[in-house]
């Protein structure tokens, strides 16, 4: 989950972001991917297109499940963790 603020005014909006999101298969046809364990998401064009208009934008907040495992591209220390996994254990 991304969820993206823009600055006050600002008159953009990115569209559609899992277009810039892409699995990386693990040694299997895509037809058997079967669980996370099969792929590591691929969030480069992401992060490279949000980088580029950076400008425009208030705040970035995410939530990722634990059983997500990420490409070569981490998520950027400045996005805010909603750690939504963690409110979840609480209740």
């Amino acid at each position: 989950l991304v969820s993206i603020q823009y600055k006050p005014g600002v008159e953009f909006q990115f569209g559609n972001l899992m277009d810039y999101v892409a699995l990386t298969v693990d040694g299997k046809p895509e037809k058997e991917i079967a669980s996370p364990d099969d792929y590591k998401l691929n969030i480069g064009r992401l992060v490279e297109r949000i980088g580029q208009h950076k400008n425009k934008i208030e705040s970035i907040r995410f939530c990722v499940s634990p059983d997500i495992r990420f490409d070569e591209v981490q998520i950027p220390d400045e996005w805010d963790d909603l750690n939504l996994d963690g409110v979840l254990q609480e209740a």
